[in-house]
């Protein structure tokens, strides 16, 4: 297991969050709820990523208020990178964003 928060905002709208998160990352084995993200490697394939042996680099979770994020523990920079993009997201539409760790 990795490293887990939960990142909060007072609004969330989840249409727009699986539109953001489709648009910047790989996702693969995803449902409606739960699915593994990656970031995109330009001059790949990207189906590729899934691939790897440190996929995925990130668990994340739709929560009622954001996202549930579980790093993995196997590519720190990549995770590191993800968690920014997840928490700007959260702050174009909030004026802070809650950080927890569980």
């Amino acid at each position: 297991m990795g490293f887990e928060y939960h990142l909060r905002g007072k609004t969330f709208d989840r249409q727009a969050a699986l539109l953001f998160l489709r648009q910047r990352f790989v996702l693969a084995g995803s449902t409606e709820s739960v699915m593994r993200v990656a970031l995109t490697q330009p001059g790949t394939d990207n189906w590729r990523v899934t691939t790897k042996p440190d996929w995925p680099s990130v668990l994340l979770a739709f929560e009622p208020d954001g996202f549930y994020f579980c790093d993995n523990r196997t590519s720190p920079v990549e995770s590191a990178l993800i968690f920014k993009q997840l928490v700007d997201f959260l702050l174009s539409t909030n004026d802070e964003v809650r950080i927890a760790e569980l």
